[in-house]
């Protein structure tokens, strides 16, 4: 619970202080722009009006979203773990166990906004710094291959690694097949909603 708690504080301080300046508000817009069209939407004056208004209060949504949401996925994902370990493995541990090895895992994720939101500052976009798209960016920016590098961002496969490590020595088992399946997990979503930019964007 300390950790859950350490985590979810200095992530709301963080990120609050990118939203509370006009280049974090900027950035969440073009992003979310970009992410509308590239969907194959597109965004009316009132929309985007409405857009802007959203921008100008995120420096008190993202404080109370991460306080409160953030917590309560990691109980989530907990919850399903250890359900998941009891029904395939047939492996117990304690609730409290599960989540101390989510809420460390969580670290990972807390270093990603570090290193993430300055670069996000500099460029005045929230647009992936630190995903494999932003490699190769000779690739198609509507094309498969850049949706589904996109998807995958490299503190996130930080993270599934450090989880599927703990999780590893919570359980006494062998970190390379939890490893395999949450990769296996991962690249699956990533290629799913690449798959479905790539069409929406082509209707």
């Amino acid at each position: 619970v300390g950790m859950l708690v350490l985590v979810s504080l200095v992530s709301a301080a963080v990120t609050t202080a990118f939203f509370a300046t006009e280049t974090g508000r900027l950035a969440w817009l073009d992003t979310t722009l970009a992410q509308q069209e590239s969907f194959g939407r597109t965004i009316s004056d009132a929309q985007y009006a409405v857009m802007e208004r959203i921008a100008g209060l995120l420096v008190y949504i993202v404080p109370a979203y991460t306080l409160v949401v953030g917590p309560l996925v990691s109980m989530v994902i907990a919850g399903l773990l250890k359900l998941g370990f009891a029904v395939i493995a047939g492996a117990e541990a304690t609730f409290k166990q599960v989540l101390g090895v989510v809420a460390a895992s969580g670290v990972i994720l807390l270093l990603r906004a570090f290193f993430v939101l300055p670069i996000n500052y500099a460029q005045e976009s929230m647009r992936g710094a630190s995903n494999l798209a932003v490699l190769l960016p000779m690739l198609q920016p509507d094309g498969f291959a850049a949706s589904f590098l996109g998807m995958i961002d490299l503190f996130a496969v930080w993270w599934v690694a450090v989880l599927a490590a703990g999780l590893a020595v919570l359980y006494r088992r062998s970190a390379w097949p939890i490893g395999v399946t949450f990769f296996s997990l991962y690249g699956a979503i990533a290629v799913a909603i690449a798959l479905v930019r790539v069409w929406a964007g082509g209707s």
